[in-house]
């Protein structure tokens, strides 16, 4: 027995009232804004270069599945205040999640596959290592080419008075 039937949610929009579901969902939903609003700054600060406690970013992922778990809930009383089919099942949330799974291991391993064919190197990454796209070599090689140029630049100064 899961504590709820059927009958659960018509009681439920039937005790709090159209006006209490509504500020039900639009505070859930503020409650997710705040959490990913501060995750979105934690992690512009982490690629701006900024030190970051993993800590902090950690508590927001954490805070943002909760408050994401609770607005489905109070969606799924608004939709049955609406009249909508609504399930208050877990299970179609599991299923979703699942499925976006199974489209990210796809995905992964046609970024190996091509990786492969483009470079000739193994389709998975050896353990331990990461492999480098174009881009991020480019990045490296252009920021090692700076600091070789300030250094130099220290050791030959221009011009002596």
């Amino acid at each position: 027995m899961n504590g709820y039937d059927e009958t659960t949610l018509p009681r439920a929009v039937a005790a709090y009232g159209p006006y209490r579901i509504e500020y039900r969902v639009l505070r859930r939903v503020g409650e997710l804004n705040d959490k990913t609003g501060e995750l979105q700054g934690y992690l512009a600060q982490l690629l701006d270069g900024e030190p970051v406690p993993m800590t902090w970013v950690s508590g927001r992922i954490a805070g943002a599945r909760i408050a994401l778990i609770d607005l489905y809930a109070e969606l799924t009383l608004l939709a049955e205040l609406l009249g909508e089919q609504p399930c208050a099942d877990a299970h179609n949330m599991v299923i979703t999640y699942e499925n976006i799974l199974r489209g990210l291991e796809k995905d992964v391993k046609k970024i190996e596959h091509d990786r492969a064919c483009r470079y000739g190197a193994p389709a998975g990454p050896a353990p331990d290592t990461y492999q480098y796209d174009k881009r991020e070599v480019l990045d490296m090689v252009c920021t090692m080419a700076a600091r070789k140029a300030a250094e130099k630049e220290k050791e030959e100064p221009h011009g002596t008075v």
